[in-house]
């Protein structure tokens, strides 16, 4: 539910845990890719940019 309400409230402070909601539990590799993003211009550490890297092959095998 929080995560809910963080996605609700735009909330980028808390990108990366909406990233991986997206990712593993509502399986929207195109809306985690977008959320990893915003997480990576705000936070650009080693797991940020493995979070980044990772959501971006999802949604592109998601998008074929």
């Amino acid at each position: 539910q929080r995560v809910k309400l963080r996605i609700l409230r735009q909330d980028e402070e808390h990108a990366f845990d909406i990233a991986l909601y997206y990712m593993h539990i509502e399986k929207q590799m195109d809306k985690a890719y977008e959320w990893a993003k915003i997480n990576w211009q705000q936070a650009k550490l080693q797991e940020d940019s493995a979070l980044l890297s990772k959501a971006k092959q999802l949604a592109m095998d998601e998008s074929q």
